[in-house]
């Protein structure tokens, strides 16, 4: 992940659900485990990187002109991202079904 805040929610997040996943397959190979998490966390890690991604590259210097537009546009980037974000706080690793 680049190195922004959602590297350390993430972080936190893989921290639970292992821990949950270890929990409930201790009596299985743990081979097994890791492709339960591997399935239960693959998708959700693959949309975090690319978003983080996406706004690590847009935090380059990029002129005046563009960095006052940036700045011109982001109320209405907000409120259009606003229930993506939202559902993104709201997620909670302990929630998650562990098959």
């Amino acid at each position: 992940m680049p190195p922004q805040g959602e590297s350390i929610g993430i972080a936190i997040e893989d921290a639970i659900l292992f821990a949950r996943t270890l929990a409930k397959y201790r009596a299985s190979p743990l081979s097994e485990t890791f492709r339960v998490y591997e399935e239960l966390r693959r998708h959700r890690i693959d949309e975090q990187y690319q978003e983080a991604s996406r706004r690590w590259e847009t935090v380059r210097d990029c002129g005046y002109i563009v960095s006052k537009l940036k700045e011109l546009f982001l109320p209405w980037w907000m409120w259009w991202t606003s229930k993506a974000r939202e559902e993104t706080f709201l997620s909670d690793a302990e929630r998650v079904t562990i098959p």
